[in-house]
């Protein structure tokens, strides 16, 4: 198994479409933070991992709240997210399969974008 995962990587050229798509991963997300940066303090990405770490407006304090309510927001919507991660489980993560193409990124992320203007503004 392990070796056919390996072959698959290798065969499919996963690992460069993570780096190529994981750089619009990276844009869109600082792209998220800057528009919501008043509740959005940190957007981290690397490769088709990502994440939003919500916060208390005016502070540094992970908003847990703020996080679930965009994650079950997208998931209405049909964006399938992880629960809330992180310290004070604040982060919203991002990782999705390492197959995904760049417009299905701009199509989930523009869900977050939308979810965070009904929650937020």
């Amino acid at each position: 198994a392990a070796l056919a995962n390996v072959e698959a990587l290798l065969e499919e050229k996963l690992i460069e479409n993570a780096a190529a798509v994981g750089e619009v991963l990276k844009s869109e997300l600082a792209s998220i933070q800057q528009e919501f940066s008043d509740v959005i303090g940190f957007a981290p990405a690397q490769g088709l991992v990502g994440g939003l770490l919500a916060i208390k407006p005016g502070t540094k304090e992970p908003n847990y709240e703020l996080a679930w309510d965009v994650i079950n927001l997208c998931f209405r919507q049909g964006l399938l997210m992880f629960a809330p991660v992180g310290v004070g489980g604040g982060c919203i993560k991002i990782a999705p399969p390492l197959c995904m193409t760049e417009e299905a990124v701009k199509e989930g992320c523009g869900v977050i974008r939308e979810s965070l203007k009904e929650l937020v503004g």
